[in-house]
């Protein structure tokens, strides 16, 4: 998100370069109290989930090849999980938070996605636990059953260092039963290229600096912000230069011919 504008993207990586291929502006029309504070808020009558799951509908229509769905603990819903696999007959690779509950199944073995689900009076018979009381001194991704997913999923934990030297935990499933604990975490990486995106379109591509107040006007100049990145992506990927780079590069060069044209208006004027 960008502060002071709300939209769901989906972005396509493949072979080093990450193009937006789908975006939903969401619109807050409803008008609401909350509770707590008391005071009128506004809302959008169509959840983050929905707009999830619009835009991986049209890349499907669209053809757009793809295999997996990476996305953030925010969109790791049953419903978009149950959608990616069974609608979509795609794969995901995604967070979860630590309380979500699951039933721990079988070590690792390569079960194919039409694999028997698991049944309402199974699921109802499990012994559901928290995702972070389950045991992960085996890296070995193990199988689990998720509250509310009729399939069985692999889960990791991967721990990080953040930059403050404090240490990170991550909780991973996936619908890929054939991924290795590598694997997995290589896949879900990938998943960064959304904060770089998220970076780009704001410092490079001014998305949130735009003088305008209709909603019209809005949506064309995030379209141009959009259209710029895309073409900025492309113009760094042929040449391997990153944008900030890019970008000091076309400064300095903007500057040389502003200071050279500043020197030839002083000669005009001392002549």
């Amino acid at each position: 998100m960008v502060k002071g504008i709300n939209f769901v993207s989906l972005l396509y990586h493949s072979q080093g370069l990450t193009l937006p291929v789908g975006y939903v502006l969401v619109e807050k029309t409803e008008v609401y109290v909350d509770q707590k504070s008391g005071q009128r808020k506004r809302r959008s009558q169509v959840s983050k989930n929905e707009h999830a799951r619009y835009l991986l509908q049209t890349a499907v229509h669209n053809q757009i090849p793809f295999q997996h769905v990476l996305n953030d603990v925010w969109l790791a819903s049953a419903a978009n999980m149950r959608f990616i696999v069974l609608d979509m007959k795609k794969h995901f690779v995604m967070p979860l938070k630590s309380n979500r509950k699951v039933a721990p199944g079988y070590r690792h073995r390569r079960y194919a996605l039409c694999a028997p689900p698991m049944s309402q009076e199974q699921q109802q018979r499990g012994q559901w636990t928290g995702v972070e009381g389950l045991d992960y001194q085996d890296p070995t991704p193990r199988q689990v059953y998720l509250e509310g997913v009729p399939f069985p999923l692999l889960r990791v934990r991967q721990v990080f260092t953040h930059e403050d030297g404090s240490q990170g935990v991550l909780y991973l499933c996936s619908s890929d039963t054939t991924l290795d604990f590598e694997r997995m975490i290589e896949l879900y990486q990938k998943r960064w290229e959304i904060e770089r995106f998220h970076q780009s379109i704001r410092q490079n591509a001014a998305l949130a600096k735009s003088p305008t107040k209709t909603l019209t006007t809005q949506a064309n100049h995030f379209f141009a912000a959009m259209w710029a990145f895309v073409k900025l992506e492309l113009l760094s990927h042929q040449t391997q230069i990153n944008y900030f780079a890019l970008k000091a590069k076309l400064y300095l060069v903007a500057s040389r011919a502003a200071f050279q044209e500043l020197q030839q208006i002083k000669a005009q004027l001392t002549a």
